[in-house]
């Protein structure tokens, strides 16, 4: 019953996922993805589906990803996900956050790391 109201959500929300997982105020795409830089995630995420506002997550919401990492069977525990969050004073920095360790680090928007979409729930 769950996997076809899973199902149901990735049709409605038109994201071709293995699931979508809600958590407080966010739809999590649960997909396997590739390491790529930085553009290559975000436009991703954008071309989910153009008008569903899909996006790399804030470091907040990449953190709560983090702390339910058990309710996603798809995402990369063992790489450095990218934010949506530019270092301070630092055009070319994003924020990451460690999905074996759990640590915060920044790093230029041309290296590589995993990604996950989310939407905000409305």
């Amino acid at each position: 019953m769950f996997k076809n109201l899973f199902l149901f959500i990735a049709i409605y929300l038109n994201v071709f996922a293995d699931e979508v997982v809600k958590l407080e105020n966010i739809y999590v795409a649960d997909i396997k993805t590739e390491r790529v830089n930085w553009f290559e995630a975000n436009k991703f995420c954008d071309e989910l589906n153009i008008s569903k506002n899909w996006r790399l997550p804030n470091r907040y919401e990449l953190r709560l990803i983090y702390d339910n990492l058990s309710l996603f069977k798809n995402l990369n525990n063992g790489d450095w996900l990218w934010t949506c969050k530019q270092v301070e004073n630092y055009k070319d920095f994003i924020w990451l956050l460690g999905f074996y360790n759990g640590y915060d680090l920044f790093t230029h928007k041309k290296d590589f790391g995993s990604f996950v979409c989310v939407k905000t729930a409305n």
